[in-house]
């Protein structure tokens, strides 16, 4: 008998997430872990469109039209980019906002049909990047340089993983952590930011394996995530 229960625990510790990432998952797992836990601890799961009283605290009420697995149901006027021409706030974002789960889910689509122009929506706005970046010519920046290396180190990821075509999306996972405030004068902007690195779209194979693709760097604007650099700072 004790053996078998040895067994049996052993089976369940290799069967855990590995520690030290924040996952927004595309449906709620039985047990959900507040968001608002100490980095210290263990990996949060904050679902996508879980029921109301599985809600994290950070989180709030989930749209309607959010409640199709993965937010599949919003329309493409909701996934647009924040207002760029708004002015910046400090929110610290959420990994568990719907909006921002279902635009990452639009990159990962992106991924799948190996067409940049689909994951765009998750892609730092060009009016934000004007009123962030400290420089002569930010449109030019923006699109000359990171939209150029997202269409290029989108298309290199898909040919060296022919399997994405039949993935799923699970979600999408932020170091543990989270991001850090990024003071105006920083990185070259002349308006503060928060900024993480080394997030991951998280999908399934056909064959069932779990895998990542690593997002080099996002950043914030007005509260939400977006991402910036890809696979590299070119």
């Amino acid at each position: 008998m004790r053996m078998v229960l040895l067994a049996l625990g052993l089976a369940a510790c290799t069967a855990k997430e590995p520690p030290g990432a924040i996952k927004a998952v595309e449906s709620a797992p039985p047990k959900v872990t507040p968001a608002a836990a100490s980095p210290s601890g263990p990996a949060v799961a904050a679902p996508v469109a879980p029921a109301p009283s599985a809600l994290p605290a950070s989180a709030s009420a989930p749209d309607p039209a959010t409640s199709a697995p993965g937010a599949a149901a919003l329309d493409a006027g909701s996934l647009e980019a924040d207002d760029g021409t708004l002015a910046q706030t400090e929110a610290r974002p959420d990994p568990a906002d719907p909006l921002t789960i279902a635009r990452a889910r639009a990159l990962f689509d992106a991924f799948v049909a190996d067409e940049p122009a689909r994951g765009q929506v998750f892609f730092f706005p060009l009016d934000a990047y004007k009123q962030v970046k400290d420089s002569s010519n930010p449109e030019s920046d923006w699109r000359g340089r990171l939209i150029a290396a997202y269409a290029r180190d989108l298309h290199e990821i898909r040919r060296a993983r022919p399997h994405l075509k039949d993935a799923r999306f699970v979600g999408l996972e932020i170091p543990e952590g989270g991001p850090r405030w990024i003071k105006p004068g920083e990185e070259y902007n002349k308006i503060g930011y928060f900024r993480v690195f080394k997030s991951n779209l998280v999908y399934e194979t056909a064959a069932g394996e779990t895998k990542r693709i690593e997002l080099k760097s996002l950043i914030s604007w007005r509260g939400r995530f977006y991402l910036v650099h890809l696979s590299s700072f070119k």
